[in-house]
């Protein structure tokens, strides 16, 4: 039922086509959806709402949002185990790695799978309800519509502090209807969603300093030029309560309460800078999918793999559209710049999200073009990007069908080397797919062979 609510990829495309953009109207059913559920809704002479209980922290920004939501959550959970505040903690993140579940988390996991019913047939139930007497409701659709899960979710469980990442922009996202937040942040912005946020840094820095609000304090880090004038345009028009980082930060390690600096220690955040072992081969797992952060991965492999001789694999696929390509150049001059490893053999994969067959619901998306997906399409221009970008040919170049085939590939050339390090990435949904396939879970817990996120320093 949550997957009838994707928009089937060629109804993407003809929008994308005529133009057609997410606007207001958007948020204002999202507001007539959560009064529908039964919650307040801030209005001209209202002070106080049902989600100003929640204490949100509203994190946007091109790379390094969904990390900087997992570094809150983690303080606070280390602050909570010290003085039993706040009495829950919520964490809203997108895209999932195995279960959809993961994207509502509260103290730190996943929804467990009766929960996560329960409450989503609560809210499908009522908007069923509310739409036979108000025929223009509209269900909003699958990133909004677990928006709205998770408000219903955070106030029926009694969370009192939430952690929640923007989808995508800021202005127009679903998340944006939180009309007091406790606090905004703004990660390091670049060149993403060209076509719903505009060609250039000033334009997508537009929609996600619209997650600012008045009195209430924003924070940023440093920012490309054009970017930071946004934002503190931004922050003035809306009269916020205070904008970026005290010149004198950061402060001294000791100053740093034990149990915040504990929570920055001991983040663990999934399919980021994770490795993880089988024998002699070593799979090296990041979900960057931006130019900027296949970059740093890219970096973090190189530094890592290049401590011992090993038959290097990279295995790479972004089903997105063809402006993914563009993520390849990023990756293979990252190598080149370090020249410390190459790779001996590269594969591109479809995740085959849409296969016949498909018993794991989590991976469907309907987003994503079947026939293109079907005929390969994207993986075999990835391929012909590679070739163009390593003439001398000193890969053995590949196209599978599946991360299954992928996986199966990379095994059978262990058994054929010594020692083999295999990088995946450029992609949340192949990352996810592999460690599905490693370990047989349904979720992911915040345990495992994953390194700790903080060691990196690496922007999600």
């Amino acid at each position: 039922m949550l997957n009838t609510l994707q928009t089937p990829y060629q109804i993407l495309k003809q929008r994308r086509e005529a133009g057609i953009k997410t606007d207001e109207s958007s948020n204002q059913n999202m507001r007539k959806c959560l009064a529908a559920i039964g919650y307040s809704v801030q209005s001209i002479l209202a002070t106080q709402n049902d989600l100003a209980k929640l204490n949100v922290i509203h994190v946007a920004g091109t790379k390094g949002k969904g990390s900087t939501c997992a570094y809150v959550d983690s303080m606070l959970s280390w602050y909570r185990a010290a003085h039993g505040l706040p009495k829950n903690i919520g964490l809203y993140t997108s895209p999932h790695l195995v279960a959809v579940r993961e994207r509502i988390r509260i103290n730190s996991a996943p929804l467990t799978a009766p929960l996560f019913a329960k409450y989503f047939f609560e809210v499908w139930d009522r908007l069923e309800a509310a739409a036979k007497q108000e025929p223009d409701l509209e269900k909003p659709l699958y990133f909004r519509y677990l928006t709205l899960l998770s408000f219903h979710v955070f106030l029926q469980e009694g969370v009192d502090a939430a952690s929640y990442e923007v989808g995508v922009g800021g202005e127009y996202d679903s998340t944006n209807i939180v009309e007091r937040p406790a606090v905004t942040g703004i990660t390091t912005l670049g060149i993403d969603h060209v076509y719903s946020l505009g060609d250039t840094v000033g334009k997508i820095a537009w929609h996600k300093a619209g997650i600012q609000k008045k009195r209430v304090p924003s924070f940023t880090v440093a920012q490309n030029p054009d970017a930071l004038d946004v934002i503190e345009k931004r922050a003035a028009e809306r009269h916020v309560g205070a904008l970026k980082l005290d010149p004198a930060y950061p402060p001294s390690p000791d100053s740093i309460p034990r149990e915040l600096s504990q929570g920055i220690e001991k983040v663990v955040w999934r399919g980021r800078c994770e490795a993880k072992t089988e024998g002699n081969l070593t799979w090296y797992l990041d979900g960057a999918h931006t130019t900027d952060s296949v970059e740093v991965a890219t970096k973090w492999f190189s530094d890592e793999s290049s401590q011992e001789p090993a038959s290097r694999v990279l295995v790479f696929n972004q089903q997105g559209f063809r402006e993914a390509v563009a993520l390849l150049e990023g990756l293979q001059q990252a190598i080149a710049q370090q020249g410390l490893v190459n790779f001996d053999h590269v594969i591109f994969c479809a995740t085959d999200q849409n296969s016949k067959g498909q018993k794991k619901k989590d991976f469907v998306n309907n987003n994503a073009d079947s026939e293109a997906i079907a005929g390969l399409t994207l993986q075999k221009s990835f391929a012909e990007k590679w070739r163009e970008l390593d003439p001398l040919a000193s890969s053995t170049i590949g196209v599978l069908p599946s991360v299954k085939a992928a996986l199966a590939h990379v095994r059978n050339l262990a058994l054929e080397h010594n020692k083999v390090h295999a990088f995946l990435t450029g992609s949340v949904h192949l990352v996810g797919t592999a460690l599905c396939s490693f370990e047989g879970v349904d979720a992911l817990s915040t345990e495992g062979g994953c390194l700790p996120l903080s060691r990196w320093n690496h922007g999600g």
